[in-house]
């Protein structure tokens, strides 16, 4: 009800981000009794959903410098829920590997969405339990949930989620999305 045109503006995208903070507090309790939630695939403008999901991503980062290279007429079939969900903690995930400080990139290929960060690379003990509910975690207030769910996310779209590769230079998440038609 309030008058200011910013706040009506940012109204919509507060909705969905309190929507699906909702569903994310949910499948996290219930991620130890069931599987990830069903996917409702549709078709999606991907570089739309990846610039919002690096707004509430990096919200907390405004230190890091964010590229959206995936083309801005990229449609794909996708939960934009799962997706989302899985984009932001991504990109999170880097931008907290950072420190803050450093950048972030996403790409498409036409099958797989690419996220890198230029940070210093996961430490060995970090890779040995990046998908393990509760142990992937490498901060101290970390849960260690948000690549396990990110996975099974992906994987309910009827796609999956890999460790690319990590060095001194960065690190590289690969989202394989669902194929055409899936």
């Amino acid at each position: 009800r309030a008058e200011d045109p910013r706040v009506a503006k940012s109204l919509p995208r507060l909705e969905r981000a309190l929507e699906r903070a909702i569903g994310l507090a949910s499948d996290t309790l219930k991620y130890g009794r069931s599987s990830a939630p069903e996917a409702k695939l549709q078709t999606i403008r991907l570089h739309d959903l990846v610039a919002e999901a690096a707004d509430a991503a990096l919200a907390a980062h405004p230190e890091v410098t964010f590229a959206n290279e995936v083309v801005p007429e990229a449609d794909i079939q996708a939960d934009p829920d799962h997706l989302h969900r899985s984009c932001a903690n991504l990109i999170r995930n880097a931008a907290e590997a950072m420190n803050s400080q450093g950048s972030v990139s996403v790409g498409f290929d036409g099958s797989t969405l690419s996220v890198i960060d230029s940070g210093p690379g996961l430490p060995e003990q970090a890779k040995a339990n990046l998908f393990k509910p509760f142990a992937g975690s490498t901060r101290r207030d970390g849960t260690g949930l948000g690549l396990a769910l990110s996975r099974d996310l992906a994987r309910a779209m009827g796609g999956d989620l890999e460790l690319g590769e990590t060095g001194d230079s960065g690190t590289r998440f690969v989202v394989f999305l669902p194929p055409s038609g899936a």
